[in-house]
């Protein structure tokens, strides 16, 4: 039947999957009160130098307000951006924050 090597004519050869190297990824769950949670996520930013993370908050409101604080102390000297993703943003926008913070640079500019 299927001979390693051997393709026959007509059929679409098999591919082993690729065996990539992916980046290690690390979790970190820290429950911190709504008013700490700007300070450690910065401090956490700073001291780890994660390339991405993210930060879930409770609320819209809590998002906007962290990612203005965030984006206020990062923003000195650290290669930072800050995305917001929350239910009620429309999908162009939704989907221009996940393709940025995949690194997909040619998307996010749509």
């Amino acid at each position: 039947d299927d001979i390693p090597g051997i393709e026959v004519e007509g059929e679409t050869p098999r591919r082993e999957p690729t065996k990539e190297k992916r980046p290690e990824v690390r979790h970190w769950s820290m429950p911190a009160s709504a008013a700490s949670r700007v300070a450690l996520t910065s401090d956490l930013v700073v001291t780890m130098g994660p390339r991405r993370g993210i930060v879930f908050v409770p609320s819209k409101a809590e998002a906007e307000s962290a990612a203005r604080q965030l984006a206020e102390r990062l923003s000195a000297g650290n290669d930072v951006s800050i995305h917001i993703l929350h239910g009620d943003m429309v999908q162009a926008a939704r989907s221009r924050t996940v393709n940025a913070f995949r690194g997909d640079a040619d998307r996010t500019t749509r």
